[in-house]
Order: C-alpha cells, then structure tokens, then sequence
C-alpha cells in the first residue's frame, strides 16, 4: 500500500509551509448509505482537498477548501447566507478511518468516517478524473503518516513499513458510489446563475482548525504513559478537562439551554455529559469574548470566543459542534444539542457575532448600520 515511503520527505517538503499534499479538484459529498433517504448530499461541488500542519506537534488536518467560479462567490456574499462554509476540516485520526479507493466507474475517492454521523456514513472526496495515480497515493501516505505521528507522538520518519500498515482501512468495507440529491446551496438561484468560467479557490480568512466534524482525544500525562500500556491508555474513556473560570461579563450575546456531549475516542462517539445545561457567549473586553457553559452541578467548559473553536452548526440535528484547547494544549471536540432551530439559532446568532466582532474589531451594529 504504502510503496512510496521512500518519497516521504519529497511528500512532506518544507516544514515551514501549511499544505503537505494536496489534490486541487474534486467534489465533496456526504454519503448515508443507512439512511431512509437513501441519498448523499454534495456538500461542494468544486473543491480542493489539503493534509495541513497545525500549529501543535504531531497535529494535522484534513482540510477540504471549496473553489468558486468566478463571480459566484460575490453572488453568494449577497444571498441569505445560508450558503455552505467554505471549508471542512478534520483532525488526521486513525478514527476516521481514512482511504483512498478507486471505483469499478474509474472514479479516484478519498473517503472517511462523518464521527457525527450514523454508523457508515461517509464523507467521499470524488478525484476530478485528470487526478493522477501517484497524487492519490502521495495523499493517502501523508495521511497515514500523519495519523501514526499523532498516534504515537513521533516523527513519521521513524515508522516503519508494518507500523504504517497499520492505518490502511480498505478492508472497512466497500465505499459507496455517491448519487447526489443537490444541497440547497447547489439548488439557490444564487449558484445557478454563476456563469461557467475558470475556478478561483478561496482563501480562508482565519487559521486552519478543526470540523465538525473532526475530534479530539484528551492527551494522558508523560508520567502516566510512561507506566500504562499504549493499548490499556487507548482503551480509557475521554474525560472532561477542568472548566476555566469565566471573566467578568460586559454584555451578554445569548444565552441557552441545550444538552452538552464530549467526543469519545474510545468508542468513536459523542457521548451525553449533562442533559441541561446553560450556553452563554459573553463580551469580556475589548473585542473579547467569552463561552461559558455551566450545568446544574458542575461549571463544563470556558474558553475564548476564536476562530480556532471551528463552530459547526447543524440545523439537521439541531446540534453545534466546536473545539475546545484546554490550558495544557490538549484539544477536545464538544457538541451542544438544542430543542428546537429557534434555540439553535438564537445562539449561532450571538456566537457568530462574536466572532466576527473578535476578527473584524468592530461592532456588527455599526457595520450594518454604515451599510445601510
């Protein structure tokens, strides 16, 4: 599988840049082969896919970064803003089950476990057909090597041919052909009317970080992995971190009940923490903001209000899910689940404001009111 490890440092290239390997063009779909529906989703119909370095050590990201033709992108801008984000990213994890396949149809897929999802469902890369043989296994390469260094905690470098047998997936079982019924961004009036012309990718305006999707395993203390066997500590359930306290409040932006759920590595799911608790973004300084998420027991989780959290909310299951970086620089993917898509979007609604406030340093009032 992995015949071109000899290539790795000609894979991995120059440390100083984010995107190791990349495949410039593809669609992205999400598959439920399981579903009533019967049907999977195209969630970009023109997308690039990148394996990214992050900012820590032995962390990378599976970044899929949707292209517009051009003049799409302002048409979008000017819609209702119920569009598609421009990017999916996911945190390189032997979770994910990542794979590279090639179709009866001829067709080159890179696909994965959606972690939010039902049992088999899956995100599906779709290769543009000009996509060469040895790009996609350059891919899946970097892919296991990434997933072995966050495993492991050392340099790829170090592995060797067996070790990285070991994130080769395709015996998951067969990755189903996507037949897509359009998301509603595909089917607006705002995406039919783009005229066909040459792709322009977007460029994000914020830090790579981690989707919906994409999670994270509580790190375990050098001492403690020093005396646990590796299988005994992959084995132990994701704890909560300590909640940080939360500053002194300006002004509230919303304020919440839902239910609160922490991924488990373990077993590969979102696990119930407290049935009720309460959500609240805050303004704590000058363009600083604050979440806050208190039970009727314990005080969860505080953090910052930054780009890095990746909110993603979906009004499908009226759940948001969001990173969270504790102190120690561990990193944990929380979900909030809401009663009903008011509740859900009362809360998008302030947090989305704080962080546009946060990154723009200046008040969405006033940039509405010069608007008008």
């Amino acid at each position: 599988m992995f015949a071109l490890k000899s290539l790795s440092k000609l894979v991995f290239g120059n440390a100083d840049k984010t995107n190791i390997v990349e495949i410039q063009q593809g669609q992205l779909y999400l598959v439920r082969p399981h579903s009533l529906k019967g049907s999977s989703e195209l969630i970009f119909k023109d997308a690039a896919a990148f394996i990214r370095r992050t900012g820590q050590e032995f962390q990378y990201h599976l970044a899929i970064q949707r292209a517009y033709e051009e003049g799409e992108e302002e048409l979008n801008e000017e819609g209702d803003g119920e569009g598609d984000k421009d990017e999916r990213i996911f945190i390189l994890d032997e979770s994910l089950r990542f794979r590279v396949s090639l179709q009866d149809t001829g067709d080159t897929i890179l696909a994965w476990r959606d972690l939010s999802g039902d049992s088999g469902d899956l995100y599906e890369f779709v290769c543009h057909s000009e996509t060469k043989p040895e790009t996609a296994a350059s891919f899946e390469l970097a892919a296991a090597q990434c997933q072995f260094e966050r495993k492991y905690r050392r340099s790829h470098e170090q592995a060797t041919e067996e070790e990285l047998e070991e994130f080769d997936f395709e015996g998951e079982g067969e990755v189903p052909e996507a037949n897509p019924v359009l998301s509603s961004a595909v089917q607006s009036p705002i995406a039919q009317s783009a005229k066909s012309s040459p792709i322009v990718t977007r460029t994000p305006r914020t830090p790579a970080y981690q989707e919906p999707g994409s999670m994270a395993r509580d790190s375990t203390k050098k001492h403690i992995a020093a005396a646990t066997p590796q299988k005994a500590i992959e084995q132990t359930p994701t704890k909560a971190p300590a909640s940080r306290a939360a500053p002194t409040s300006r002004e509230v932006l919303c304020s919440e009940h839902a239910e609160l759920h922490l991924f488990d590595f373990t077993s590969g799911t979102f696990v119930l923490q407290d049935a009720s608790v309460h959500a609240q973004v805050s303004e704590v300084g000058n363009w600083k903001y604050w979440l806050q998420i208190v039970g009727t027991k314990q005080d969860w989780l505080g953090q910052e209000v930054i780009a890095d959290i990746n909110p993603v909310f979906n009004f499908e299951y009226l759940s948001f899910i969001f990173n969270h970086y504790s102190e120690d620089g561990s990193a944990y993917s929380w979900l909030l689940k809401f009663k009903d898509r008011e509740t859900e979007e009362r809360f998008q609604e302030g947090l989305m404001q704080a962080l546009w406030e946060n990154q723009n340093q200046l008040k969405w009032a006033k940039a509405i009111k010069d608007a008008d």
